[in-house]
């Protein structure tokens, strides 16, 4: 998977975030985008969901509030938010849950994953389209009023994934700028601060 950005939103105090952060090693730019909302971008190291959703679990667990974490993509084109509270998933969307790679079982028979990690045979039905595309599920990381069926008409609609999730943060309340910018992007912008990651061997 070719890696466009991603980045956590985070509410709670700015403390609790740099602890995280300092006791990981982990280098990012932590951005202020409201009062007790920040965005971190982190610097990317093997360009996998694992790394931002557990990056968003330890900050839910320290701030024992609301994170997110957003990742867009391309080849294949995927858009994917996991939201968690207190460091525990609440709920997970994909705009596509169709796209699939192929792997072997014990016994060297082709098997499909798809991008929940449900399995299939080749040749099997599997389920196409969005995933999770419930817009009350976004709530609790909105800044403001949110038109619900503005919300889910993105959720469910085909457009590319950086749009998508442009469209997601316009309805939510959110700036949008710090949430669509790699790491580089991030530290150019001198909008944060950049903490310092891990220690030169």
């Amino acid at each position: 998977m070719s890696l466009a950005y991603e980045s956590v939103l985070v509410l709670g105090p700015y403390l609790k975030l740099r602890s995280v952060l300092a006791r990981h090693r982990k280098r990012a730019v932590v951005i202020e985008v409201g009062v007790d909302r920040w965005v971190v971008v982190p610097e990317p190291v093997w360009h996998r969901m694992e790394i931002t959703d557990n990056l968003a679990r330890l900050f839910g667990e320290a701030t024992e509030s609301w994170t997110a974490a957003f990742q867009v993509s391309s080849e294949p084109d995927q858009y994917t938010v996991v939201i968690q509270h207190s460091g525990r998933r609440f709920h997970l969307y994909h705009s596509e849950q169709g796209h699939t790679f192929t792997n072997r079982n014990e016994d060297d028979e082709p098997i499909v994953i798809d991008v929940r990690g449900r399995r299939y045979r080749p040749g099997d039905p599997r389920p196409t389209g969005p995933y999770g595309a419930d817009p009350e599920m976004f709530l609790p990381l909105a800044a403001g009023p949110v038109d619900r069926a503005g919300l889910a008409a993105v959720l469910t609609g085909t457009a590319e994934p950086a749009t998508r999730h442009l469209g997601v943060l316009h309805h939510l309340g959110i700036d949008p700028g710090p949430l669509r910018m790699t790491f580089e992007e991030a530290v150019q912008s001198r909008l944060g601060r950049v903490t310092p990651g891990p220690r030169p061997s």
